[in-house]
């Protein structure tokens, strides 16, 4: 479609609807990605969580398992063989509290250290002293029961772990009761705890060694842990994040231990919480986005027919510009392109109805102006001979009888005469004029510049008297009438050369290209006219000024404006009181239809 001139371009109602829909959308998307990262971190703390609960269970499944072997020690540690100082009878003891701790062993050690009991050893064996004076030394001074960090066995080397318990007679501790067992008792509980796939739970003594581990314990049972712990090991329970012995980026909850003062650590990589919380959220967002963009399509949909009525509406207006009568219109169903629909068909109906009334119309006013301008051209034609008649008996009259007839008779014939020869002017004028319509021929490519020589020609004497400097710029060719644009010029430059002031008059003629039209200017240093007459000046027999301060008839400009607007252009002045004044007028580059 054409775009019309004035009009600024605007969006099309696709691209508005399809703001519209984003405006909706983009709410929706805003809410979804908060809900989304709302459920990211919700599920992130529900791992913590239910890491710091696994935790805390474990740490209570282990004081559990620990409590037992010491429950186990402070029983045996009542035995009467004690007080009797019967140890073979407390070796067979020991021998069978011991099938309930498959792995363990047990030692008897007095004050000194010296071992009295091995359940590793055969009864009345020679046995050395205990190679962990530091805690016999404390049962004796402090009289409780006392729980090892790891350590590794003398002959075996294996990790190992001690629970000692005071024997005591009358208040006073006579023995250390110790049983020692693997460290792999305590990883064999973190194994029975049913964990998620890649996560993995240790066992630290208050050094930070690993105790036990759930997973690859050979390759870490010893070591010691990560640095994280010491500076968490005031803490009861909490959650961190660290690099692990194995060097990954894990997250961990631990959990102090009551009984043993140990911590029970729970941890899983990183990357694995973090994968499931992606994978959670790629398909939550997946979702959001293919609901999202059903919607979005499904709205392009309806905007497409909602567009597609409207567009249905473009052609058929169009032919109603066009004075075509239109009686349907597909409106794709849209009610409200169906009532546009029916407002166009009525219009249709109604510029139907109008372009009649206006045919007839026209063609009425077309016959009235041709008689009208048959009226005047046969009324200007058929006075000219009796207005002759009346002016030449009127001057033959003068001529016979002077002398006869006293100065007031003559005044009498000379006012007639001088009346005589107005009328005569102003019949000519009048056929002039009509003669712009009924007379004019045929527009040809015409040279302005040759039609302002002719004008200044016919005009010469005038210029010659008047003294007048007229420049002329080079003026282009237009379609016109050659002899109607002479007119045009010699109206103009004439008038400027009438209505002159103190000055000499100065003249200039220009053109300048507006792009579909040629603006001509005429300019000169007269007396100028003042605004409120700018539309009398183009009225037929309209003056400003007394035929004694300005012959004429007043007719040239009326006379110029019928020629400008039979060209297809409009003519206007700007002037300033005793400067001067500029009439413009434009002809089109293409003839007028």
């Amino acid at each position: 479609m054409t775009p019309v001139p004035g009009i600024k371009r605007s969006s099309t109602i696709r691209y508005q609807l399809a703001c519209l829909v984003l405006a909706a959308v983009l709410p929706v998307w805003l809410v979804s990605g908060l809900l989304v990262y709302h459920a990211y971190t919700d599920k992130r703390d529900e791992v913590s969580r239910t890491m710091q609960e696994t935790a805390r269970s474990l740490a209570m499944v282990v004081d559990r398992d620990l409590s037992s072997v010491q429950s186990a020690l402070v029983a045996l540690s009542t035995s009467p063989s004690f007080d009797t100082g019967d140890f073979h009878a407390v070796h067979l003891q020991v021998k069978e509290l011991l099938q309930a701790f498959p792995g363990a062993d047990i030692i008897v050690a007095d004050a000194t250290g010296q071992q009295l009991v091995n359940s590793a050893r055969p009864y009345g064996s020679q046995l050395p002293r205990r190679n962990n004076p530091e805690t016999v030394r404390r049962i004796f001074q402090e009289g409780k029961p006392i729980i090892s960090d790891l350590f590794f066995g003398a002959l075996t080397k294996r990790p190992l772990v001690s629970i000692d318990v005071p024997v005591v007679d009358h208040g006073k501790v006579v023995y250390d009761l110790a049983m020692t067992f693997p460290s792999d008792r305590l990883g064999a509980v973190l194994r029975q705890q049913a964990l998620p796939a890649d996560w993995y739970s240790v066992v630290l003594d208050s050094n930070n060694v690993v105790v036990a581990r759930s997973r690859s314990p050979e390759r870490f049972v010893g070591k010691r842990a990560n640095l994280l712990h010491q500076k968490l090991s005031h803490l009861k329970e909490g959650r961190a994040e660290y690099v692990n012995v194995e060097g990954q980026k894990a997250m961990v909850s631990f959990c102090r231990s009551t009984f043993s003062r140990w911590n029970v650590v729970v941890g899983v990589p990183k990357s694995v919480v973090m994968d499931a919380i992606y994978q959670w959220t790629g398909w939550a967002v997946a979702g959001s986005t293919l609901i999202s963009l059903f919607g979005i399509v499904l709205a392009l949909g309806f905007a497409r027919r909602i567009t597609q009525g409207i567009q249905a509406l473009v052609a058929p207006a169009l032919a109603i510009g066009r004075g075509e009568l239109v009686t349907h219109f597909d409106t794709f169903g849209v009610r409200e392109s169906e009532a546009v629909a029916q407002a166009l068909v009525q219009a249709s109906d109604l510029l139907q109805e109008r372009q009649a009334e206006l045919t007839r119309s026209l063609g009425e006013l077309e016959r009235s102006n041709r008689e009208l301008e048959q009226f005047a051209y046969v009324a200007s034609h058929d006075l000219q001979e009796p207005l002759r008649m009346v002016s030449s008996y009127t001057q033959l009259l003068a001529q016979r009888y002077h002398g006869e007839l006293d100065e007031k008779a003559h005044k009498f014939i000379d006012y007639a005469v001088d009346g005589a020869v107005r009328m005569q002017r102003l019949i000519n004028d009048l056929l002039a004029y009509s003669r712009v319509s009924t007379r004019g021929k045929d527009f040809e490519l015409s040279d302005a510049q040759t039609a302002l020589s002719e004008a200044l020609y016919n005009l010469k004497a005038a210029i010659d008297e008047s003294g007048a400097e007229i420049h002329c710029e080079l003026l282009p060719q237009v379609p016109a009438d050659q002899t109607q644009l002479v007119q045009l010029f010699q109206n103009l430059v004439g008038n400027a050369l009438k209505f002159r002031g103190s000055e000499a008059p100065r003249i200039e003629v220009a053109a300048r290209d507006l792009g579909d039209d040629w603006r001509f200017a005429v300019r000169d240093n007269g007396i100028g006219v003042e605004a409120q007459y700018a539309e009398k000046v183009f009225v037929i027999f309209q003056r400003l000024h007394s035929r004694q301060e300005y012959p004429g008839t007043g007719i040239g400009l009326a006379i110029c404006k019928r020629i400008v607007e039979r060209h297809g252009g409009r003519i206007w002045f700007k002037s300033e009181p005793g400067r001067g004044s500029t009439f413009y007028f434009t002809l089109p580059k293409r003839e007028a239809l």
